[in-house]
């Protein structure tokens, strides 16, 4: 159990359900906080086992969906709070900041947590931020659909190299969770993170890809991050602990021609001395 702001929290790895059947038997919680999939490991939680502990247990389920993005899911009334950011790839543009809470109506909190946002909710949108995030966002669907389909092929090349130990991504990482709650049109995102086999790879494929760097993701440009150097800079053994490893590479795929990614990544990975 740990204290950053507001009430003590427990931290969960998002496959280790059984963890949490522990803990809400051991004492009573508020609400469970999950990611879907989870950033940077992109595992899928079961939300079905989830909401039925839930249920028994009398706590709030929260779903952040960013990651994947309203396109690409559906049945999220399994949550009685899903958000989003609105600053990713609702945007795309990088250009304005904003974010978004649904309140699913077959929730039976739904009335409360009306009530409780009605009564509580301060609008500190700035109105030109409002005009961006409707201009930026009307492409949304087609932008959506074509960060799935590069980022899909990615995944599958990078997953062909004999340098790379695993790659994280909803269709290779509890691939069935994540198809249960997946749109008829919808794909599997535009985020994966990759761990090389040996340190060295993994820091010979970041300094040499010639693709943009940022710990932003969502946006139409792709954006490579090494995600615990920036993240846990200070507490790699914390990252390692919940399966984090040092030297991951986050690559957030953007929309650009896919031959001109697949170059980039295939020169990146060219450098790379291969060991005897």
């Amino acid at each position: 159990m740990f204290t950053l702001l507001g009430p003590p929290c427990h931290l969960v790895n998002a496959s280790d359900i059984e963890e949490l059947e522990r803990i809400v038997l051991e004492m009573p919680i508020s609400l469970v906080f999950c990611e879907f999939p989870s950033n940077p490991l992109l595992i899928s939680p079961d939300l079905k086992r989830l909401r039925a502990l839930a249920d028994n247990h009398n706590f709030l389920v929260m779903l952040d969906v960013t990651l994947a993005n309203f396109i690409n899911l559906r049945g999220l009334d399994v949550a009685d709070i899903v958000v989003t950011s609105l600053t990713k790839i609702f945007s795309g543009q990088s250009d304005v900041m904003g974010g978004c809470v649904v309140l699913p109506k077959r929730s039976k909190y739904h009335f409360l947590l009306k009530a409780r946002q009605q009564s509580t909710y301060e609008d500190t949108l700035y109105c030109r931020d409002t005009l961006i995030l409707l201009r930026n966002s009307q492409d949304l669907k087609q932008r959506a659909l074509t960060i799935n389909s590069n980022a899909l092929k990615l995944a599958h090349l990078l997953s062909k190299s004999s340098l790379i130990q695993k790659v994280n991504y909803p269709k290779f990482i509890t691939p069935d969770l994540y198809q249960a709650f997946m749109a008829r049109d919808g794909g599997y995102g535009g985020v994966m993170s990759i761990q090389f086999k040996l340190p060295s790879e993994a820091i010979n494929f970041y300094n040499t890809l010639a693709l943009p760097k940022g710990m932003s993701i969502g946006a139409n440009f792709t954006l490579v991050a090494p995600f615990a150097v920036l993240a846990y800079p200070d507490d790699t053994e914390f990252a390692m602990h919940h399966g984090i490893n040092p030297f991951l590479v986050r690559i957030s795929v953007g929309i650009e021609p896919y031959a001109m990614l697949e170059s980039s990544i295939t020169a990146a990975l060219g450098t790379i001395p291969h060991m005897p």
